[in-house]
Order: C-alpha cells, then structure tokens, then sequence
C-alpha cells in the first residue's frame, strides 16, 4: 500500500466590502482558524477567496499571518479584476503568498454590472 494522503480543509470566504467592525471581525477569525489549526494539527488549511475588498482581503489577511495556505479565485483575468479592487497593495501582497490562483471564464463587463447592480439592493 501506498503513503496514506492528507485530506485538507478547505475554507472559503464571500462578504461585505463595508465592514463595520474590523477589529471585532479579525478576532472572530483568528480565533476561529486558530482553533481548527490547534484542534487538526495534521491536517492542512486552505483559504479560498477571490481577494475583493472588505471581508475577502481581512480573512486572507489573517490565513496568511497563521501560516493558513491561499487559493485565489478570480471571476476573470487579473488586470480586469484589479480595476474593482481598491486595496490593490493588499491583493498584491496576498497574490504573491497565494500558492494558486484560478481564473473563472466570466465576461468582465458582465461582471461589472452585476457587482452594480448588487450594491444598489
């Protein structure tokens, strides 16, 4: 029989661009993956986001100071996706300790307008 694998955990994260209470919302996760990395010391963590502002970028944030592996994945190419973002010095400094990145086949325009027409509800 071969080596026995490792089955990670898998993570992933979708929120709000306004966060209200970051501090309060930074604690909640590191304490949260924290638990998972003392209770599963075997088991490998791993991060999905598609790194937009807000709540995207603060849990990556945290993954990457517990040492938690990031996947990013993004609705379509890159440079299009940076126009959207407004924290491009965190998605860069995230990009680069990402170990992956997926891009999806969205059409950016109809990306754009679907992210306008979400924070007009």
């Amino acid at each position: 029989m071969g080596e026995l694998r490792t089955i990670p955990l898998i993570f992933a994260i979708t929120g709000h661009r306004d966060i209200q209470d970051r501090d309060q919302v930074q604690k909640s996760v590191t304490s949260l993956l924290q638990k998972y990395k003392d209770d599963h010391k075997n088991t490998p963590l791993i991060l999905l986001s598609a790194l937009a502002d807000g709540a995207d970028i603060l849990v990556a944030q945290v993954a990457k100071s517990l040492d938690v592996e990031l996947q990013v994945i993004l609705p379509y190419e890159r440079d299009d996706y940076l126009k959207t973002i407004e924290e491009t010095e965190s998605f860069d400094a995230l990009m680069e300790y990402a170990t992956r990145m997926i891009v999806l086949d969205c059409q950016a325009d109809n990306w754009q307008t679907y992210t306008l027409l979400s924070r007009a509800w």
